[in-house]
């Protein structure tokens, strides 16, 4: 009775390597694909996180305005989806967003200093990043 089990076992895994899929199921590891999963943001959402902060993290309204030429500590965020994509070879619009946003210092504009909340990366989830990235890609 055993060899069967053992014979079962090893005609269900091809006899090859096996790699576990995340819904349990089993497959030959040359048979799997890599899926890229996105976020997809939400604008309303990226707003209120924009004015109002998440996660114990200050709104993006405090340092920065949405005005084009508006006193603010920061840059302001008017038209900011259009010049993040050509700010850096290579980078699209959404990283460089994303990583000003998680490595503050990356990315000076200049005229400003470095002196961006350095704790969104502990504070926001990558669903508030998504939506923060869909709010400004919205002005």
């Amino acid at each position: 009775m055993r060899m069967w089990i053992v014979a079962l076992m090893l005609v269900l895994t091809g006899c090859g390597s096996v790699a576990e899929t995340p819904m349990g199921s089993h497959l030959p590891a040359e048979d799997q694909t890599v899926v890229a999963v996105t976020t997809v943001g939400e604008a309303g959402r990226g707003e209120d996180i924009f004015r109002h902060g998440a996660g114990g993290a200050p709104g993006c309204i405090n340092c920065h305005a949405l005005t084009p030429g508006a006193f603010a500590m920061g840059p302001d965020l008017h038209g900011i989806y259009a010049r993040a994509a050509t700010r850096e070879a290579g980078v699209s619009a959404d990283d460089y967003i994303r990583q000003s946003i998680l490595q503050p210092d990356e990315f000076l504009t200049p005229g400003y200093r470095d002196m961006m909340y350095r704790q969104y990366a502990e504070a926001l989830t990558e669903q508030d990043i998504a939506d923060l990235i869909a709010f400004l890609a919205a002005l």
